[in-house]
């Protein structure tokens, strides 16, 4: 047998050697493949059956949860409003506040140390009149 013959014949049993043991590769990658394809189907069912109503369900939560924020952002700028028309009231009676204690409270006190003044005079001269009265009798 020459070398070339011989080589041939290794290379060949090689080959062989080479598909015998890749058949059980091959049979363990379709059977992969199989197990990833029943896998694939039950993502999708899941999918379609749990995780989409889910979603869904959020979906609406969240629009009800927009619908709420916009009606609480219009209730505060209402309530912005009626705080701006509080502050003017309350601008409105601190400056009646201060006409009254400037300006009413001193005419106020004075009137009525005059009126006490005038009361503690008249009653003086009463008296004096009614003695002097006493004297021009006696």
């Amino acid at each position: 047998m020459e070398l070339w013959s011989v080589g041939v014949l290794i290379m060949g049993i090689a080959v062989l050697i080479v598909a015998v043991s890749l058949v059980p590769a091959l049979m363990q990658f379709k059977k992969t493949l199989v197990s990833a394809e029943d896998l694939l189907k039950s993502v999708k069912t899941l999918v379609e059956n749990e995780i989409t109503p889910v979603v869904r369900s959020v979906n609406s939560t969240l629009q009800e949860v927009d619908g709420v924020v916009k009606a609480a952002k219009e209730g505060v700028e209402q309530i912005d409003g009626m705080l701006e028309a509080v502050r003017g009231v309350t601008d409105t009676v601190k400056s009646v506040n201060d006409i009254i204690s400037t300006k009413i409270k001193g005419t106020l006190i004075d009137i009525v140390a005059y009126a006490v003044g005038l009361k503690s005079g008249l009653g003086f001269l009463v008296d004096q009149v009614k003695v002097f009265k006493k004297k021009e009798v006696a």
